[in-house]
């Protein structure tokens, strides 16, 4: 019964993805596509995977502060191997919860506690998307296409919201608000309570982090979007296309907070139709923006199989 549960929302997106490129196949050559996909740049492929890579190892940095605030310290190149081994299940698992929780699990053989693990991981979740959606609004304001002109107050309304409930969640009295939930939760019997009280429990652990660590998790996190917007960048040099990195940041962060949704296997069809809805705006053909997705997917695939590649070598370590 178990895998008839799981089997069937992962064929939900299975369709949902198929859905979408028979709906780009409507409108758009996709044989073009992948011929321009096939004549890309290498150098600037090449460039763009490795900025990609810095950019994961700086938010494996990012985790390692948490790590050693809660006095259980796992070493950055430690997360980063595991932020890789997770991003090879990506490849098949939908949304981004999948991967967050194999990268927990792997995080928690090599630590004393998994409370702390899954804390610390929660944390510069949390920070990392208030980043990028902040990131996503200032470069929409900053530069939109007019037929986006509409999102942009709604995008504003938005991110104020999660500014005003980041104020609001993260200050002593509801650290105390929370921890009175949790509390009252573990003194029920019933498998839902223990998981609901841990759930809290954690809630209010994150909410408890200093100022100053914050800030410093804040601004780690935007170094990461900052490299990672460059990553795009060169993704798109290497077909030609040029693209202010203001234009690149909203971009690329709609992409990725999209890619949170479990909607689609590997965003394939989502990413596809929103680049050929964003870039059209800017002159550029479907084709070529569909021949972009395929090149961020192979970057994709590529940072993905070197996480296969890892978790081969642990079990052949583990075996011996």
């Amino acid at each position: 019964m178990a895998h008839r549960r799981s089997f069937w929302p992962f064929l939900l997106r299975l369709v949902v993805s198929a859905a979408c490129i028979a709906a780009l196949l409507q409108v758009v050559d996709f044989r073009q596509g992948f011929r321009i996909a096939a004549e890309m740049a290498l150098v600037w492929f090449a460039l763009g995977v490795v900025l990609a890579l810095l950019s994961r190892y700086i938010l494996a940095y990012q985790t390692a502060v948490l790590f050693r605030h809660f006095q259980s310290p796992l070493p950055a190149w430690e997360i980063f191997l595991a932020t890789l081994s997770a991003g090879f299940y990506a490849l098949f698992l939908p949304g981004d919860f999948g991967p967050s929780a194999i990268k927990i699990y792997r995080l928690g053989r090599k630590s004393s506690s998994l409370g702390k693990v899954l804390v610390s991981v929660a944390a510069a979740r949390v920070v990392t998307i208030i980043t990028t959606a902040a990131l996503g609004t200032v470069g929409l304001v900053l530069y939109h296409p007019p037929r986006l002109r509409a999102v942009v107050i709604p995008a504003i309304a938005l991110m104020a919201a999660i500014l005003a409930s980041y104020v609001l969640l993260f200050n002593q009295r509801a650290v105390s608000r929370t921890q009175g939930w949790a509390d009252a939760a573990a003194g029920r019997t019933g498998l839902f309570w223990k998981v609901l009280a841990k759930v809290l429990e954690t809630a209010a652990q994150c909410q408890a982090l200093p100022r100053g660590l914050q800030v410093r998790l804040l601004l780690s996190a935007a170094a990461s979007l900052a490299v990672l917007v460059v990553s795009q960048d060169c993704f798109m040099r290497s077909l030609d296309i040029h693209l202010s990195l203001i234009v690149i940041s909203w971009i690329a962060a709609t992409m990725l907070l999209i890619r949170l949704i479990p909607v689609s296997i590997s965003g394939i069809g989502v990413r596809e139709g929103l680049l050929v809805l964003f870039l059209s705006d800017f002159g550029i053909a479907k084709e070529t923006a569909v021949g972009l997705g395929m090149v961020v997917f192979a970057a994709i695939v590529l940072m993905g199989l070197l996480g296969g590649l890892i978790e081969l070598w642990e079990v052949f370590v583990r075996k011996r």
